[in-house]
């Protein structure tokens, strides 16, 4: 830090736990990061965009897992399937019909919450330990999807002289 915390004392938890200390620092912290987005695009190559645009979406997910797993206490590996509906719906509007970002953006996220509203309205009613099973089925049934969706790839491209490297009779 550049500056020493004279005169400003912290009376309660929360000033206590703050991120930025004092008011300056946060609104610097704030200016900085809008210049840098101002800035970034005019001055950063095509790769590096991409790279930035890969690192903010990293970011984004890190958040959400760090609000159910940290605030919520709640450990869930579900939310990156809702978003990846919202991201496959944004690529395929963006793709296939071209739509410009801020059309394409906004539908991700509404089509995200719309399936996230369809899966999660019917555990409202559930007793607790019915809402865990499901909570695990569902985490279980996203990854193993996944999985296998990958390993039929996998198995696609293999050669069969993999399979059977020894000719047969």
């Amino acid at each position: 830090m550049y500056y020493r915390e004279s005169g400003y004392y912290k009376t309660n938890y929360k000033s206590d736990m703050g991120l930025y200390p004092l008011p300056i620092s946060r609104f610097s912290a704030f200016a900085l990061l809008v210049l840098f987005f101002i800035a970034a695009p005019l001055v950063m190559s095509e790769y590096y965009l991409t790279l930035l645009s890969l690192v903010a979406i990293a970011t984004v997910g890190a958040l959400g897992l760090n609000i159910l797993l940290g605030y919520a206490g709640q450990l869930s590996i579900g939310h990156a399937a809702f978003m990846s509906v919202g991201a496959y719906t944004a690529a395929n509007l963006a793709t296939k019909f071209d739509l410009p970002f801020l059309i394409t953006l906004p539908a991700g996220g509404l089509m995200a919450a719309a399936i996230g509203i369809i899966v999660g309205v019917p555990h409202c009613a559930l007793k607790v330990f019915i809402l865990r099973l499901l909570h695990w089925l569902h985490n279980l049934l996203s990854s193993g999807l996944s999985t296998i969706h990958l390993l039929s790839l996998v198995v696609r491209k293999l050669p069969l002289r993999w399979l059977a490297p020894y000719p047969t009779r």
